[in-house]
């Protein structure tokens, strides 16, 4: 699960530009940044907020450097601003691009002349010299201090993966901590995570968060595997567990206003049949969110079912 942009929420409907062919810059000056993509969109999201219609503005630039060889980089940034009632002109826009957005540091004490709300950070994967594993991770800033995110949320994972003479396995150990650390000397560390003074709703849509499913104050490990074979046939396996909304308080779209544990397991499927242009992914498990400070428990099975044709 990405802490900035993933799919655990339904899509916002958008507009994008990207670079379609990641060449390298030409320029000798710049040739060593690599191979290197753009991609940037706006979208609008619902109306059922306290702030019906705000915008999100979200940029990311990739790119593959040649000092280390099999490193990758991303550097994104997501800006939620406008909406009914806020203000929406090009100045807005420029300021919120130039990170001039925090009441009291660079637009005075009106709150209502701050744009918006903003994450921003970056996640790296390293590849070392071709080898058949890969680690990666991913820190996101709910704010800015001096032009660098502050109030950091963390990521971190390895892969590895060996090829058969039918398929390929692949194995993952992830790590997510959606708590806030600050690289000043702030001591906040609970209630900030995907929220806004302003936004009140959050960087979620439609309920669900944009970034991370475990949302606000949580720490998730995860464990999985994934056997495709060559044949289109695939089968996984994921295992999840850690602490949902730590300090109780607070929103979050799963554990909303206590602590919870949890614990989820779930076994898919997939199956590709080319001659139709069909996809079939079925998943079942089970999954327990078990209250911390009584013994109120939710558990059960889950159960999801996709079918995806291409016309």
């Amino acid at each position: 699960g990405s802490l900035i942009l993933s799919t655990n929420a339904r899509p916002i409907p958008a507009i994008s530009l990207e670079r379609r062919i990641s060449e390298p810059f030409e320029n000798k000056w710049l040739s060593w940044i690599g191979p290197w993509s753009f991609h940037s969109f706006i979208g609008q999201m619902e109306e059922e907020r306290t702030i019906p219609n705000p915008y999100l503005w979200g940029i990311r630039v990739e790119f593959k450097p040649t000092i280390l060889d099999g490193l990758e980089v991303g550097l994104f940034r997501m800006m939620q601003l406008g909406g009914d009632g806020r203000p929406e002109g090009l100045s807005t826009w420029v300021d919120a691009f130039l990170s001039q957005d925090n009441t009291g540091a660079n637009t005075g004490k009106d709150p209502a002349s701050e744009p918006g709300n903003q994450l921003a950070g970056l996640d790296i994967r390293w590849r070392p010299w071709e080898a058949p594993f890969a680690i990666y991770g991913q820190v996101v800033g709910e704010d800015e201090d001096k032009f660098l995110p502050n109030c950091l949320m963390f990521q971190y994972g390895i892969e590895g993966w060996r090829n058969f003479s039918n398929g390929t396995a692949r194995i993952f150990v992830e790590y997510a901590d959606l708590t806030s650390t600050w690289w000043t000397d702030d001591s906040r560390t609970h209630n900030i995570s995907y929220g806004h003074h302003i936004y009140s709703d959050g960087y979620r849509y439609l309920g669900r968060p944009v970034g991370h499913w475990a949302d606000t104050d949580s720490k998730i490990f995860s464990l999985g595997g994934f056997l495709q074979y060559d044949s289109g046939v695939g089968w996984g396996t994921i295992l999840r567990s850690g602490d949902l909304n730590e300090d109780g308080s607070g929103n979050n779209s799963v554990s909303n206003g206590v602590a919870s544990d949890y614990f989820a397991i779930e076994v898919f499927n997939s199956r590709s049949y080319d001659n139709l242009d069909l996809s079939v992914q079925t998943s079942f498990g089970w999954e327990e969110i078990e209250v911390q400070s009584s013994s109120l428990s939710s558990s059960g099975l889950t159960f999801s079912a996709t079918v995806t044709k291409l016309f």
